[in-house]
């Protein structure tokens, strides 16, 4: 769960734990130091009092070897020694043991023998240590003896050379343990056992613990234990470790009792961390309530400006010249320029930012309020869209720069003849659309002229006097339509229509929509028919008059709808072009034909496929590449294709147009001039096109047997495409008369219906396999 915090609260709890934070690691830092000294302190304490339990047991030594020495040097002693005089011995033994304080006198043979003893033992316990006693000239040993601890001394008892050995010694007891706690104010511990496994324990601790720090004795030399909840260290050593006994003393202290000692230290540390920690939580509460306060201010002025109001101002005495008071100064200069940008976004929203009419939101909006408004038939008005005519072309001779001046200009004049009550608006790049108020249907039609015949006059665009043409189309409210798409529709459709007939002026006519619907249907169709290959391909054989035979055929797309039976090229092949299908259309025309023509091979059939290009495929650079593909998947040489390309596909973009056509060019493509003498190019462009052929439009052949226009022009078109060495196609040959004066003038192939019909495929090659050329002379 997230839990949402005040600004004040959130520097208040910063501050505080911070404060909490420094305060429990200097806390922490003190008692580890703390613990810390104390452990090293310990350890110094038991290293020390080692020294001491060792000096100590070194000073009983000496007083041992005192003693002994004392009792060797005895004449009278040695004497008896040597007379092996037991009871002066024993009664020596006992009167110097009692002197020094001995807890053990022995004396024993050479060979180990138990001469005399003060204590119960019948055998000389110590005969192991003769052996090293004798090397070193006596020895100082801790030993176990009747499962009690001693320190002993051997001296030789010489009387000159060494004739018996003594043994003097202190036993290791509470009275060691409670005189060594005296001296190094530590808990002193002896243990250890003998060959009989008889254990022995002497400490100043209590029994307990004792048995407790037993248990950790052998894990090394320093222990670490806690008992009862006390901590122990410990320090362990051993007196002695032979085969058959062992002899540990282990000296401790308590942890936990030194560590209690800086107990007030540590109430003072919590004492001082708490009084920082309430004056810390005061000045944290005056510091954010200094800075949230200001804060608040600008989180209401932020909110505000949230909502969008920006007309309220800062109080700038709250605030210091200081970070904060930038910010409020910077929080003003923005609400003021989100201010100004909201006003141009919404200014930009509804209106066109090159000419400032109104745009397609904003004048629907209009036709919204005009329809809510409206009380029915009384109330009239029109939508007149208006097109740019060949405003491409204006970009294209004279600029962008020069086509947006001009739409600039036209908007200004449309905006004049708008009334009180009118609109315009721009809808694209060269379409405006005027919301006409009128009471009158005939009114409506009076002002539409009256605009058109107002906006075709010339416009001055620099030093440029520009004629322009206009196409309109018009719907009335209420007649044409209920609803704002529907009257936004119809108005395009009847811009359309006006178009395509080539007038000025058209008012909608009912039963366009179908037609327009039809287009839709026909546009989605086609689309579906080029994807599922279901279009067909016909061909019309071109005759060649030297070689008296077919060596050519135009393929001619055809498409047998479905529903709808036969559509016309020249309807679907216009749709293709407005709906941008036009470049996959013609790739489907030349991966078909070009499968045909490698079929037709197999039958010995051998022709040069001739396809035509749009302007639309020209548009396209990767044609000459898929060309190419399309060839050498079906084994065909670039020779086998002719492409046509009409006059008018040069004109949108001449230079994309010869760019693609040189490419094809340059990869042998035979390249055609398709219809040509209707279109809009000048003989230096002729020129300067990468054509092999030129065709002439049927519309110079069909009646050339007739006209002598007709066969002036054709002459002259044949004689100047030889001289710039093309060959010439005449399509639209439909008599014999017509071919025996184009054979006359020298023209190179004859296509029409009166050689051939266009034809399917396999009608076509029966057709081919049967015509005889020579029958015609």
């Amino acid at each position: 769960m997230i839990i949402d915090l005040s600004l004040r609260k959130k520097i208040l709890l910063s501050f505080l734990s911070l404060i909490i934070v420094s305060s429990i690691m200097t806390i922490s830092a003190v008692l580890l130091a703390t613990n810390n000294s104390v452990a090293e302190q310990a350890r110094e304490k038991l290293v020390v009092g080692q020294k001491v339990f060792e000096q100590l047991l070194a000073l009983r030594g000496n007083q041992l070897f005192e003693s002994a020495e004392v009792l060797t040097s005895d004449f009278g002693f040695k004497a008896a020694v040597l007379d092996q005089d037991r009871s002066t011995i024993g009664s020596v033994l006992d009167n110097h043991g009692a002197r020094i304080g001995a807890d053990l006198m022995m004396i024993a043979s050479l060979e180990g023998d138990l001469i005399a003893s003060t204590g119960k033992s019948q055998n000389f316990p110590f005969k192991h240590l003769l052996s090293e006693a004798e090397e070193n000239g006596g020895l100082m040993q801790t030993v176990v003896l009747d499962g009690l601890p001693y320190q002993i001394l051997m001296l030789p008892v010489l009387a000159p050379v060494t004739s018996a050995w003594t043994a003097v010694g202190f036993q290791i007891d509470d009275k060691l343990a409670r005189q060594l706690k005296e001296l190094t104010t530590l808990e002193v511990s002896f243990s250890g056992w003998d060959s009989n496994e008889r254990r022995f324990e002497l400490s100043t601790l209590d029994e307990q613990t004792n048995a407790a720090m037993r248990v950790y004795e052998t894990q090394g030399d320093w222990l670490h234990m806690t008992y009862q909840g006390e901590s122990f260290l410990a320090l362990v050593t051993s007196l002695v470790k032979a085969d058959n006994y062992q002899v540990n003393a282990v000296l401790s202290t308590s942890l936990s009792l030194a560590i209690a000692k800086f107990s007030p230290l540590k109430i003072h540390i919590l004492i001082i961390a708490s009084v920082a920690l309430l004056l810390s939580a005061f000045i944290a509460f005056i510091i954010a309530r200094n800075i949230t306060r200001p804060v608040n201010t600008l989180v209401s002025a932020a909110e505000r400006i949230s909502q969008g109001d920006y007309k309220g101002e800062i109080d700038f005495d709250l605030f210091k010249k200081n970070e904060i008071g930038k910010l409020a100064n910077s929080l003003s200069h923005m609400q003021r320029g989100i201010a100004d940008r909201e006003d141009k976004i919404l200014y930009q929203v509804f209106h066109d930012t090159l000419t400032s009419l109104a745009n397609r939101a904003s004048i629907q909006e209009k036709i919204e309020t005009l329809l809510e408004q409206s009380d029915g038939d009384s109330d009239i008005f029109a939508l007149m869209q208006v097109n740019v005519r060949h405003f491409k072309q204006v970009n294209t001779t004279f600029g962008y720069h020069i086509g947006d001046q001009l739409l600039i200009s036209i908007a200004k004049r449309l905006s004049s003849l708008m009334g009180e009550d009118d609109s315009a608006a721009r809808l694209g790049a060269d379409e405006f659309l005027l919301l006409l108020k009128a009471d009158t249907e005939p009114e409506v039609s009076a002002r539409a002229n009256r605009i058109l015949e107002a906006i075709i006059e010339p416009y001055q665009i620099n030093e440029l006097k520009l004629p322009i043409a206009f196409t309109s189309g018009v719907v009335l409210y209420p007649q044409h339509g209920q609803r704002t798409d529907e009257l936004m529709r119809r108005v395009d459709i009847a811009l359309n229509e006006a178009n395509e007939q080539k007038l000025a002026l058209l008012l909608y006519q009912p039963g366009s929509d179908e037609k327009h619907l039809k287009q839709t249907r026909l546009v989605n169709d086609l689309k579906e028919a080029i994807d599922q290959d279901s279009l067909c391909m016909f061909y019309q054989p071109k005759l060649e008059l030297k070689q008296g035979k077919v060596t050519q055929v135009e393929a001619l797309i055809r498409w047998i709808h479905p529903e709808l039976g036969f559509i016309s090229p020249e309807e679907f092949i216009g749709l293709a072009e407005q709906s941008g299908l036009m470049p996959p259309l013609t790739r489907w025309v030349i991966a078909s034909v070009l499968r045909e023509a490698a079929a037709w091979r197999t039958q010995g059939i051998d022709l040069k496929m001739a396809v035509n290009l749009s302007a639309y495929d020209l548009a396209n650079d990767d044609l000459p590449d898929y060309v190419a593909q399309e060839l050498e998947k079906n084994g065909l040489s670039t020779s086998s294709l002719i492409l046509e390309v009409t006059e008018s596909a040069m004109i949108d973009n001449p230079v994309q147009a010869l760019k693609v056509l040189n490419q094809l060019r340059d990869q042998g493509i035979i390249l055609a001039i398709d219809d040509y003498g209707t279109g809009y190019s000048s003989l230096n462009q002729l020129k300067d096109l990468p054509v092999d052929e030129l065709k002439i439009d049927m519309a110079f052949v069909l009646k050339l047997d007739e006209s002598k226009y007709d066969q002036a022009i054709v002459q002259s078109t044949i004689d100047m495409a030889h001289q710039l060495g093309l060959t010439v196609v005449a399509e639209g040959v439909e008599n014999r008369a017509s071919w025996a004066l184009l054979e006359t003038w020298g023209c190179d192939k004859l296509q029409g219906y009166y050689i051939s019909r266009p034809q399917n495929s396999a009608d076509f090659v029966t057709w081919f396999k049967g015509y005889d050329v020579n029958s015609e002379y």
